[in-house]
């Protein structure tokens, strides 16, 4: 004689086999999207972050054409333009055209700057008319400066 499990035990040992599953499987869910959650975070934070980097780049260009009064030297000028490289893919088209602008200011800056000093020109042109050109662009820089943050508003971190 084989002894045999009743029936309702049976059913009761399914029963708990797929409250069980399905406890595991609920598990499972909150566990994915805790995780899928965090991955998020940390994309937006590594997105912040090279967000900040490309502003600093920034701030920098124009913290030394002010404090310089003359455009920017080497390493502040080849900062600006990495920087302005990694916005392209960070930031919005407003962004990245006022980046633009903000790279035609600092030529034009340099261009009036080597116009007062006779390197262009076989007069060394240092007419009234550049010297007050040359002025017009460190206040341009003057102004935007103050305003550096306002053009960056986009780094506000997302969610």
């Amino acid at each position: 004689m084989e002894a045999t499990t009743p029936e309702w035990i049976q059913a009761v040992a399914a029963v708990l086999a797929v409250v069980g599953a399905i406890v595991v499987g609920w598990r499972q869910i909150g566990v994915s999207q805790r995780q899928t959650a965090l991955q998020e975070f940390q994309l937006r934070e590594s997105l912040f972050d090279r967000r900040v980097e490309v502003f600093e780049d920034v701030q920098s260009l124009f913290s030394e054409v002010l404090r310089e009064g003359k455009p920017a030297g080497h390493e502040s000028t080849r900062q600006f333009i990495r920087a302005k490289q990694r916005a392209r893919f960070l930031f919005s088209r407003s962004v990245n055209e006022y980046l633009d602008s903000v790279w035609a200011h600092h030529c034009d800056l340099s261009m009036h700057q080597s116009m007062q000093k006779g390197d262009y020109g076989d007069d060394g042109d240092k007419s009234v008319e550049t010297i007050k050109a040359y002025h017009q662009e460190l206040k341009w820089f003057a102004n935007e400066g103050a305003n550096l943050v306002v053009r960056f508003g986009e780094l506000k971190p997302l969610g």
